[in-house]
């Protein structure tokens, strides 16, 4: 599965992402995905999936798994975290080693 926003595309989105509160994305299966995939949340708070089921905004902070179902069969679940910022993430501590104080 892609994932697409306004300015990038994600390939190969395995299992969860984290997006920041008001943004859109739509979502691109790939081949191996079967045409009788249907999207389903239960009335999910954090968010709103377009009539289309390709298109989800991200309403609120929390965390929501849009389930792709056959059937009864879950075919494949994705973790959305909603978020207020997403960082880099930390290459160093900024720590700084002195001399060691006795206790």
């Amino acid at each position: 599965m892609n994932i697409i926003f306004d300015n990038v595309k994600i390939y190969n989105v395995q299992d969860e992402l984290d997006v920041v509160v008001g943004q859109s994305f739509l979502m691109e299966t790939l081949g191996d995905f079967p045409a009788e995939v249907e999207v389903f949340t239960n009335k999910d708070p954090v968010l709103s999936i377009a009539d289309d089921d390709r298109t989800v905004t991200v309403d609120k902070v929390g965390t929501s798994i849009i389930k792709f179902m056959i059937g009864d069969t879950v075919h494949k679940n994705l973790k959305i975290n909603g978020v207020d910022a997403t960082h880099a993430a930390a290459t160093t501590l900024n720590g700084q080693l002195g001399h060691p104080l006795p206790k």
